[in-house]
C-alpha cells in the first residue's frame, strides 16, 4: 500500500504543480491579452501618426504657397506705396507750381480781355459819337 499511497502522493503533488502552472499560464495569458491590446492601440497610434506624417508634404506646399502669395502681395504693396508717393509729389507740384501759373495766366487773360473790351467799347463809343472821323 505504500506504493499506492506514494503514487497518490506523487499524483497530488503533480496535480498541485499543474494547478500552479495553470495559474501562472492564466496570469501570463492575461499579460499576453494586455500586450495584444497595447499592441493594437500602438498600431492605431502608428496609423494616426502615419496619416499625420503623410499630410506634412501637403502642409509644406501650402506654407510655400502662402509665402509666395505674401511675397507677391508685398511686391504689390511696395509698388502701390511708390505710386502713392508719386501721386503725392504730383499733387504738391500741381498745387505749388502749376496752379499759381494757371491762376496768373487766367488773371492776365481776364485783364487782357477786359482791357480789350474797354478799348473796343471806347472805339465804338467814339465812332458812334463821331469823335474819330
Amino acid at each position: 500500500m505504500t506504493d499506492n499511497s506514494t503514487g497518490l502522493g506523487i499524483m497530488a503533488e503533480v496535480t498541485e504543480r499543474l494547478a500552479r502552472v495553470e495559474t501562472r499560464l492564466d496570469g501570463q495569458g492575461e499579460i499576453l491579452n494586455r500586450l495584444e491590446r497595447h499592441m493594437e492601440s500602438m498600431s492605431d497610434s502608428h496609423a494616426e501618426m502615419a496619416k499625420a506624417v503623410a499630410q506634412i508634404p501637403q502642409l509644406f506646399h501650402q506654407m510655400i504657397e502662402v509665402q509666395q502669395s505674401t511675397a507677391e502681395q508685398h511686391a504689390r504693396l511696395v509698388a502701390l506705396e511708390s505710386e502713392m508717393e508719386h501721386s503725392r509729389k504730383a499733387r504738391k507740384h500741381l498745387r505749388e507750381v502749376i496752379e499759381p501759373r494757371v491762376n496768373r495766366s487766367h488773371f492776365v487773360s481776364s485783364v487782357t480781355a477786359w482791357a480789350a473790351a474797354l478799348a473796343i467799347s471806347a472805339v465804338v463809343t467814339a465812332v458812334a459819337k463821331g469823335w474819330l472821323t
